[in-house]
Formats: structure tokens, C-alpha cells, sequence
């Protein structure tokens, strides 16, 4: 294998937006050609499971998708099956495979016994299991026998998150075949155009008439696992840090830096405040150390007259001052 010629081939359930321009940022790579085969399914219902419409820019192939999604044993269940990928993986001839897990089992059923018969390497791309989930998925349990077969002959899992590390490890697969791949959002890109983003956002508000009120806006699907009421709770609980705020928005002002840390996804602490965004971000990273990188770290900004706005931190931020 040509060390500068690596052929992957990835593949998807469905292609979002996100995982667009992280594989781009992939295919730039002059060491790699890449392709990546996903599904489109039509259905009106569960509208988030589709593919974006825009073409990607990278080559590829959209297949046509059969699925079924339904509600069973209180979990949304899904099956996505795109035959069409085995006749892309034959055309590609890939060095290796990179493909989702667990939710794309029924077209893994094809990709990864292709690989084994053909003894090309492939990587588990899982969550493993959720936190806070306490109730396993019994109808994932029915599947658990052929989901393990697959993702136990991997070349490497590659794991969401340190707790997905923490899954896989206690079921026995060795260290070294577990890679953290983490948030495949790339941050870096949107906050170089925060400050553009505040002004927009202030004259929005000023054309819906909520100039004096606290907004809080949210991106992506309200889904009851996803706990969105712990972000909500945080506001609360900053808000009442000091018992009354009319008294104290001069103090607050003085002093609008703070931390939003979610430990384990499920309990929000405020801490600060600090008197500038470089104490601020120190002991972001103090708190980094400390906690590890499964918790949740948020940089927040405290105006005067009780106007709160919350950002991430970068991964690329971690990376680089936490050794």
C-alpha cells in the first residue's frame, strides 16, 4: 500500500451536514482518496434521518435506501439497507473501510463480510452505549449477536467518546484497537465569525420584538435523550447565584466571565465569576485536567442586565494547552 494513495471508502446511513465537511476536510488530504457511499430515504416521518439535498465535495455515491423506523420497547429503532454498496465497494477496490456501527448493521452485514473475505481492514465507527440510558434497547439486544460478530473482527472502534472507550473495554476488546475520535463538528471554522453572528443576532431581535427578553435558541433535533433541559437548568442556576439580581447587575457586570461545566452530561455547575476571559480560560483547562474530557465545558458571558450567552470551547483548544 502506497503510504501517500490510502483508498477509504466510508460509509453512511445517511450523509449530514456535519459529517459533509468533516469528511471533506479528510479528502483535501493528499494522502488520502476517499469515497463515501450513503443512503437517501424519501420518508416525510422522522425527517432528521434523511440526507442533505446539496452535493457533497468529494466523490461519491447517494444509494437508493430502503427503512424502517418505529418506536419499540420506549426507543426509536432504525434499519437503513442500501444494497447498492456493495456494488460501489467492488468499484472502489478500497485499502481500508470505514463505516458507521451499530445503526448501520444491515448494510454492514455486506460491507464488513465483504472485507473479511477479501481481507481488507475495516474500522467500527460506534457510540457503543449512551450515558445515563439505563434501560438497555432490548430490540438492539435481539441484533446483539451479529452486531458483535462484526464490530469484535474490527481493525480498530472507533469510539465517540472516552465512556465509549470505557464500553468497549469492558467487553473485552484490547486497548489498542480503540481509538477517541470525538466531535466531528469542526468549531474552529464557525467561531472565527462569532462577533459577525452577536451583531446579526441583536438586529433579529430587535425586527422580532424581543430586544428586552431572553431568548434561548437551540440548533439540531429536541429529543428527550439528548437531556436539553440540563442547559436550561444552568440559566436558572446562574440566575440565581446572587438571591436578587436587580441588587447585584453592577457586581455581575464587573465580573461577566464564567464556566458552564456539565459533569457526565447530566449535572450543570456555574463557576466563576473571573475578571478576565484569560482567567476564565485557565481554569477551563485547570477544570479539563482535573475531570477528564467526558464532562462538558462551556465558556459563558454575563452582561449587564442579566444577558447571558454561552459558547464551546474548540476541541483544537484542549488539544493544544492540555498535556
Amino acid at each position: 500500500m502506497n503510504p501517500n494513495n490510502i483508498r477509504i471508502f466510508i460509509s453512511q446511513r445517511i450523509l449530514t451536514r456535519y459529517r459533509e465537511e468533516a469528511f471533506f476536510e479528510l479528502a483535501r488530504d493528499e494522502r488520502f482518496r476517499i469515497f463515501v457511499a450513503f443512503g437517501d430515504r424519501k420518508g416525510k416521518k422522522y425527517h432528521k434521518y434523511a440526507s442533505i439535498k446539496s452535493i457533497p465535495r468529494f466523490p461519491h455515491a447517494r444509494l437508493g435506501t430502503l427503512s424502517l423506523i418505529f418506536g419499540l420497547f420506549n426507543h426509536v429503532n432504525q434499519l437503513f439497507f442500501s444494497p447498492g454498496v456493495l456494488r460501489e465497494l467492488m468499484k472502489f477496490k478500497p485499502h481500508v473501510v470505514l463505516t458507521e456501527g451499530t445503526s448501520n448493521i444491515l448494510n454492514n452485514v455486506l460491507i464488513c463480510t465483504y472485507c473479511l473475505v477479501t481481507r481488507k481492514p475495516y474500522i467500527w465507527w460506534d457510540l457503543g452505549r449512551i450515558r445515563g440510558q439505563d434501560k438497555e434497547n432490548k430490540f438492539r439486544r435481539i441484533l446483539y449477536p451479529l452486531i458483535s460478530f462484526y464490530f469484535r473482527r474490527a481493525a480498530i472502534i472507533l469510539g465517540y467518546s472516552s465512556f465509549a472507550r470505557e464500553y468497549f473495554l469492558s467487553i473485552g476488546i484490547p486497548a489498542d484497537r480503540i481509538i477517541v475520535a470525538g466531535n466531528t463538528l469542526g468549531l474552529d471554522r464557525h467561531l472565527q465569525f462569532q462577533n459577525t453572528k452577536k451583531k446579526n443576532a441583536e438586529k433579529l431581535k430587535m425586527e422580532l420584538k424581543l430586544a428586552n427578553h431572553f431568548v434561548f435558541l437551540t440548533v439540531g433535533a429536541l429529543e428527550k435523550p439528548k437531556r436539553f433541559e440540563l442547559l436550561v437548568d444552568s440559566f436558572r442556576k446562574l440566575s440565581q447565584k446572587d438571591k436578587d439580581m436587580k441588587e447585584t447587575k453592577d457586581k455581575i457586570a464587573e465580573f461577566d466571565y464564567y464556566i458552564l461545566f456539565i459533569w457526565g452530561d447530566v449535572e450543570p455547575s456555574i463557576y466563576g465569576p473571573y475578571n478576565t476571559e484569560e482567567e476564565r480560560d485557565n481554569d477551563a483547562i485547570r477544570i479539563r485536567k482535573e475531570e477528564g474530557d467526558e464532562n462538558g465545558i462551556y465558556k459563558l458571558y454575563v452582561e449587564k442586565g442579566s444577558k447571558v450567552e454561552v459558547y464551546p470551547y474548540s476541541g483544537s483548544f484542549f488539544e493544544e494547552e492540555v498535556k
